[in-house]
């Protein structure tokens, strides 16, 4: 799980598109069957690793589509908490 949160995974991942984030989990994951997942669950793994490391969600469900994925870049700020109030 450290490989994949936190500032290890900003260090690895920033500035990078979901599209390398994509070809990075199919390639690696799972550990013993690389490749093996179905796009949907390999989305569903990018979708699980941006919320755990506080990315903010897009306005549409992610697809399995290479050019679309390597246009959204993780670089955004993590969104700040619904319950907080800006001063």
């Amino acid at each position: 799980p450290t490989q994949h949160s936190g500032p290890t995974f900003k260090a690895n991942w920033y500035g990078r598109s979901l599209g390398e984030l994509m070809r990075y989990l199919r390639n690696e994951m799972p550990q013993n069957e690389p490749g093996t997942l179905s796009d949907d669950e390999y989305l569903t793994l990018i979708a699980y690793l941006m919320r755990v490391n506080r990315m903010p969600p897009g306005q549409a469900p992610l697809a399995a589509d290479s050019l679309l994925l390597h246009r959204i870049r993780i670089d955004s700020l993590p969104s700040v908490p619904r319950n907080s109030s800006a001063q």
